[in-house]
């Protein structure tokens, strides 16, 4: 089975978190391409069997300059705005969302993203993982983010 892992991140926590699935999806047997939603193209989603979204959560302003926490960044909404009104009626993706615990929205990028794949008409696998704080203490939530992974994994 072909799994994508779209991936979009500021300080590389959102990638990190993305190989550590890549790694147990190629223990699983899976082919995997881990991507930036900066290269993800629509072709990348349609020929991948199962896709991983995965996200920071965006601390923002509106040109208004009222402050937005747990958002997704800029790049992934370009990403959104690349692939248009393109549907993946039935594809089966996954979603992990990572943020700042200081956020009033703690990992709300989570809560969008699964948002993304009702739009896109996916079909949302196991529920959402929301990982605060990974950079700050990787040895804890790697567990965490595992056993969510083998969790999904165990779905294909």
């Amino acid at each position: 089975m072909l799994v994508l892992i779209s991936y979009a991140t500021n300080s590389g926590g959102t990638y990190e978190a993305g190989k550590i699935i890549k790694e147990l999806a190629e223990k699983d047997g899976h082919d995997v391409m881990l991507m930036s939603v900066i290269d993800t193209k629509a072709e990348h989603i349609n020929k991948a069997d199962f896709v991983f979204f995965g996200s920071n959560s965006w601390d923002g302003h509106t040109k208004e300059g009222k402050r937005l926490e747990g958002q997704l960044p800029p790049h992934f909404h370009k990403f959104k705005e690349d692939l248009g009104n393109k549907k993946f009626a039935g594809k089966r993706c996954s979603v992990y969302g990572l943020g700042d615990i200081h956020y009033t929205y703690v990992c709300g990028s989570a809560e969008h993203l699964k948002n993304f794949v009702k739009e896109i008409e996916g079909e949302l696998v196991g529920e959402p993982l929301r990982l605060a704080g990974f950079l700050y203490d990787m040895n804890e939530k790697v567990d965490e983010l595992s056993d969510w992974a083998n969790g999904i994994l165990k779905e294909l």
